[in-house]
């Protein structure tokens, strides 16, 4: 049924989500951390490690949840075996999700459930999952094998195409918050008034520059910001950075280009 497999999808981002949850909120710390002028180097580890640990996690998500993860409870479905139709040992949990290891398969396999109904860790596994009316469908012996419809398929090239888009409009979202933030900044307002008063760009308006562009570094317990400011007219970006020196932010002018 094509409500089950938008069902999955559903469950597996809410799964995933889950997963990487343990990292934002770690990440989340970090740079309130690094923005009150901290530096620790332990909760960079943490982070990159929790990252690296969210795959892992999203793989046993079945296993260590009793055969259902979090989002497969939410919405109703059900890890069976495709002959017996009963919960499946923690082993062949594991197969049907060891694909998900690779990214790029997690990606194809979410397609190929759109327009066929199983996973290819379905198949290798020999298991199924099902909603709650189709399992109980096929234990009084109907034949719920999905098959590839011209539904299916039109499914698949929605879900790719929204998958895109969502995609890049999340990365678009993601560039735009973190320069905004940015502009909230003391550093910021240092790095902007400096830019404004410099000979080379005296005389510019506030709508003439904008920030595209930022980095931020600590390097033998000194932290370095670095804005790159867009200017109207220009075609390259005036980069303006800054070291936290004795509680203070201070332009580096060796450091800052002025082209």
């Amino acid at each position: 049924m094509m409500a089950d497999r938008i069902k999955r999808m559903i469950a597996g981002v809410i799964d995933w989500n889950i997963a990487c949850l343990p990292a934002l909120v770690v990440a989340l710390v970090l740079a309130w951390h690094m923005e009150t002028g901290g530096s620790n180097p332990l909760l960079i580890i943490l982070v990159v490690l929790l990252i690296l640990a969210s795959y892992p996690l999203f793989f046993v998500r079945d296993t260590i949840f009793g055969g259902r993860s979090i989002g497969k409870r939410i919405f109703g479905l059900y890890v069976v075996d495709a002959a017996t139709l009963q919960p499946v040992s923690a082993g062949k949990t594991a197969l049907k999700n060891v694909l998900i290891l690779v990214p790029p398969v997690l990606a194809v396999d979410a397609l190929i459930l759109m327009a066929s109904g199983m996973t290819l860790g379905e198949r290798i596994s020999h298991t199924r999952v099902l909603g709650k009316k189709a399992l109980a469908r096929a234990r009084e012996g109907e034949d719920i094998t999905p098959c590839v419809t011209a539904g299916s398929i039109i499914a698949v090239i929605g879900v790719a195409v929204i998958g895109f888009v969502l995609f890049v409009a999340f990365i678009v979202s993601i560039v735009f918050l973190s320069l905004n933030a940015q502009t909230n900044t003391e550093e910021y307002a240092i790095a902007y008034e400096y830019l404004m008063e410099s000979e080379t760009y005296a005389g510019l308006d506030a709508s003439d520059v904008r920030l595209n562009s930022f980095n931020s570094s600590i390097s033998g317990g000194e932290r370095t910001v670095t804005y790159g400011f867009a200017v109207t007219g220009q075609y390259h970006t005036v980069e303006i950075t800054l070291h936290f020196e004795d509680g203070r932010w201070i332009v580096c002018e060796e450091c800052t280009s002025f082209r």
